[in-house]
């Protein structure tokens, strides 16, 4: 019968009319409702497609980048000196030989120490802090670290030649650092105090020679070294990939250094066993609780970085001194 297809085609003039009479308003309403959670379900649709391509073709594009390297048949491995080991026990009994060595070989006058560029500015303030404390003399220096040549590349990037990565800051938090190690080879041989904080150290003829000369060698680091295996007593901290506080490049910007691990086992933060150090030698220092607290300390007493705050620094850093004009 075509009575339904008239009906659909010319439809009810009357009926059509009365019912629209009767939709006014709320059903009217419900209509546009619908029709605009319709177009939104319909752009999300359009939206995630498109991300989702996108991101295939990202991860393709990642996948055919050539990295610079072979990585096949290479294996990385994390080493720590006694990280997991280490009992509390052990580390008060550590620190207790120190001591002890300390007052058996010319007392406090008879310490010296190497701060290190591969270490934050917190731990190389500390130890800068503690060692005025235990004599007026100039008996702490510089450890040395490979430098080769900076590398310039196209619109102004460089890559700084100085391995160390802190240079700039230890000058800063250790003010007075003698110029020459073998300054530091005078009087009665002691105990020697080294920072090493990845391994890194260049262990040239001077350093050499002033390892020989000291009665009792204690060294600071994360990772084996040289360093470490002609060291008396090892003090392990967190390694590079677990530490946190202020770097200063060689331009004088002041960056916050984030961790990007947990620190394993009992190992700790490499300010708070100098801290921890000091305090022991000297027996007074300041109770840190954080790596932001040594910063508070360095805002307070450094000239240049009293501008210097966790909160100022973000993520892009700051200046330090005349260079954050």
């Amino acid at each position: 019968s075509l009575a339904p297809i008239r009906t659909l085609l010319l439809g009810d003039l009357t009926g059509s009319a009365l019912g629209e009479r009767r939709q006014t308003g709320t059903g009217a309403a419900a209509v546009r409702t619908q029709s605009a959670l319709v177009m939104a379900e319909v752009l999300l649709a359009v939206v995630l497609v498109t991300g989702a391509a996108l991101l295939v073709r990202s991860v393709d594009q990642l996948r055919s980048l050539n990295p610079g390297l072979d990585p096949e048949g290479v294996l990385a491995v994390d080493l720590y000196i006694g990280a997991q080991e280490t009992s509390t026990e052990e580390r008060v009994a550590f620190f207790r030989q120190v001591v002890e060595q300390v007052e058996a070989n010319g007392g406090n006058g008879a310490v010296r120490a190497l701060a290190s560029p591969t270490f934050p500015n917190e731990p190389n303030f500390v130890l800068g802090q503690f060692m005025a404390r235990l004599s007026d003399r100039k008996n702490i220096s510089l450890l040395p670290t490979l430098k080769e040549e900076d590398q310039e590349f196209p619109g102004g990037f460089r890559i700084s030649g100085e391995k160390g990565g802190n240079l700039r800051g230890v000058k800063a938090m250790v003010p007075g650092l003698a110029a020459a190690l073998k300054s530091l080879m005078r009087g009665e041989p002691g105990v020697l105090i080294a920072m090493d904080g990845d391994g890194r150290a260049h262990l040239n003829g001077e350093v050499k020679r002033l390892l020989e000369w000291v009665a009792f060698k204690v060294v600071v680091a994360s990772l084996p070294s040289e360093l470490t295996a002609q060291a008396d007593i090892v003090l392990p901290v967190a390694t590079p990939y677990a530490r946190e506080g202020t770097i200063t490049n060689d331009k004088g910007l002041v960056q916050w250094l984030q961790p990007a691990l947990h620190p394993v086992g009992e190992v700790r933060p490499d300010w708070q066993v100098m801290a921890e150090l000091g305090q022991l030698l000297t027996g007074e220092g300041h109770l840190y609780t954080c790596a932001g607290d040594v910063t508070w300390k360095i805002n307070q007493t450094t000239p240049g970085y009293s501008q210097i705050t966790r909160f100022r620094l973000g993520r892009t850093g700051q200046f330090s001194g005349s260079e954050a004009a």
